[in-house]
């Protein structure tokens, strides 16, 4: 769901500006590679060819306590795609922007600084919601499931 949100709002930045700047937006994007390169299919991809400029997002809901554990996780996983990035398309600059929101909506101090990386106006605690209501439809979908499993309950 926070996927969907954060892609909705870089498609209106995007697109809208697209005509004018030459971007090219993708969504669950796989890089064809020289080398073999594990991690290759970031969520987001934002090209910008006149600036020569590519910002590669990767969104994650962990458990809470994880959430800065996450964010170095993702710099660092898409480290040698960027680096390749760089050199095949060859781009003046490649960022890394981790978005992560914590599955009860904990967030870091660095999430309103790599939104505004992305460009898009978007309500951190929107987010924040929309992380919170995910976990809420798993954990009814998981009840659901487990009530069907166990049969008609005998009170």
């Amino acid at each position: 769901m926070v996927v969907n949100c954060v892609w909705a709002s870089a498609q209106q930045l995007y697109i809208v500006q697209s005509t004018r700047r030459n971007d090219l937006l993708r969504h669950q994007f796989s890089a064809k590679c020289d080398r073999e390169i594990e991690a290759r299919r970031p969520d987001i991809v934002v090209v910008d060819k006149q600036k020569r400029e590519v910002k590669i997002i990767d969104i994650a809901i962990p458990g809470d306590v994880r959430v800065c554990e996450k964010e170095i996780e993702k710099i660092d996983k898409y480290k040698p795609l960027k680096d390749e990035i760089a050199r095949l398309w060859q781009m003046q600059k490649v960022t890394v922007i981790p978005v992560v929101v914590g599955a009860l909506g904990a967030i870091t101090n660095w999430l309103g600084k790599f939104m505004q990386e992305i460009g898009i106006e978007i309500c951190i605690e929107h987010v924040q919601k929309t992380a919170l209501l995910g976990t809420a439809r798993v954990l009814r979908l998981e009840c659901f499931i487990t009530e069907a499993a166990q049969g008609p309950s005998h009170h």
